[in-house]
């Protein structure tokens, strides 16, 4: 309107004037019809301008980013359930048409793995990489949401879609919601207080085509989903760029597999608590006939002031056949061998946030396991600072008792990595 004013002012200002100039050789009538004309030549032009602008300015308004967002749906911390993420964003007021977000990650990471045994070795190595992912989440109306985030745009990987569903729901009318497409499945938590290493747990996260309903109110939130067959595979040591399966069923061409997660947390006296219990049908990995073998989880998490404390416990049901770890550029598969045995995992870690000179900080202490033919375990220790607004520098030392990729559980791995992760 600012700019609309400006204009029809001087304009207005220049025709006075000239009508002044002019007046010596016209009647009155012929001035006031000439200048007429000219204003409403003017105003049509005022007129169009403003409706660019208007248009331009809508279009800004449409694509939108959320650094918040992108942080909550990217992060290594962010465990399964994403879903609840994009529904409670929009309760609290998040309904833009489009929000385009991401994150840039840079570490250098230095190793030194030793191997015990008759022909004992040690191995150093040093390296840099860099991951990067992209997400978007599109509004289309009040009651549906699409997602998707895209991976692989580190050196040496393919770029595909990581996620990609629609979500249906509207908490602030009913607390029912229902979820289709490609995501995480919802079973356990796996979340992390690490910001870089992946717990040993997530080797039960499944992720794959998946529809379900939920059912989130008063600090309760269950889940029922249903997935298609096949093997399906869930990410475990992300940084060291391996897969392992996690989901396998006998029919890739029908939905027999299915999954039921529920949570329940409130905030007593000031502890900030939850706890969540899962069940997954066809959490095998890669039994050899064909059959599926189940998996439970249960877990908790407690936050008082600055503290964050997680626990996390997963099991199958029954003994499961082979098991391999495959490189993610497909060239190495190592076989455990038939285990003929149930494999367990369990993590623990605790966070504290406080400020460093103004920024905001935080310290993580995470130990993890996962018992397959030996117990393979995980300690991590790391630091984080929020250099600048949503850039986070971190230093993190790791140590691995056995190395599940390489099946060889007298291997012994001390990393040290100093990460850069920018959100927009």
């Amino acid at each position: 309107m600012k700019l609309k004013t400006i204009v029809t002012t001087l304009g207005v200002l220049g025709l006075t004037t000239a009508g002044v100039a002019f007046a010596a050789g016209q009647s009155t009538d012929a001035q006031v019809a000439q200048l007429q004309t000219q204003l409403n030549q003017l105003q049509a032009q005022v007129n169009a301008m403003s409706q660019t602008h208007s248009a331009m300015t809508s279009g800004m308004n449409m694509v939108q980013t959320n650094a918040m967002l992108a942080q909550n749906m990217l992060s290594t911390q962010t465990g399964v359930g994403t879903e609840m993420t994009i529904l409670n964003a929009r309760k609290a007021g998040l309904n833009g048409d489009l929000y385009i977000g991401g994150q840039l990650k840079g570490d250098a990471q230095y190793t030194r793995t030793s191997v015990q045994g008759s022909d004992s070795t040690t191995t150093t190595h040093q390296g840099i990489s860099s991951d990067s992912g992209l997400d978007v989440l599109a509004n289309i109306n009040s009651w549906v949401s699409g997602f998707i985030s895209i991976d692989g745009f580190d050196s040496g990987s393919s770029i595909a879609a990581k996620d990609a569903y629609m979500v249906f729901g509207n908490l602030n009318m009913t607390p029912v919601y229902g979820f289709a497409g490609r995501k995480d499945v919802d079973f356990g938590s796996f979340q992390t207080v690490n910001f870089f290493a992946d717990p040993l747990t997530r080797f039960f996260e499944a992720r794959g085509n998946t529809m379900g309903v939920g059912y989130a109110q008063n600090g309760f939130n269950g889940t029922f989903s249903v997935m298609n067959g096949g093997a399906q595979a869930g990410v475990m040591n992300d940084d060291d760029g391996d897969t392992y399966n996690s989901m396998y069923t006998k029919n890739a061409n029908q939905i027999n597999n299915f999954a039921l997660n529920a949570t329940y947390g409130q905030d007593t006296s000031g502890v900030n608590w939850n706890v969540g219990a899962g069940y997954l049908n066809g959490a095998a990995s890669g039994k050899t006939n064909a059959n599926t073998v189940g998996a439970w989880d249960v877990n908790a998490q407690a936050m008082v002031n600055n503290l964050t404390v997680m626990a996390e416990f997963d099991r199958t049901t029954g003994d499961v056949g082979n098991v391999t770890a495959t490189k993610t550029d497909g060239t190495q598969e190592v076989s455990l061998g038939t285990l003929n045995k149930t494999i367990s995992a369990w993590d623990l870690g605790a966070a504290y946030a406080f400020p460093v000179m103004g920024l905001n900080s935080s310290v993580n202490l995470d130990y993890s396991a996962i018992k397959l033919d030996a117990t393979y375990s995980q300690y991590v220790l790391g630091y984080n600072v929020e250099a600048m607004k949503n850039i986070w520098v971190g230093l993190q030392y790791s140590y691995n008792k056995g190395d599940v990729a390489s099946a060889t559980s007298t291997t012994k791995n001390n990393a040290l990595a100093l990460v850069g992760t920018a959100y927009f």
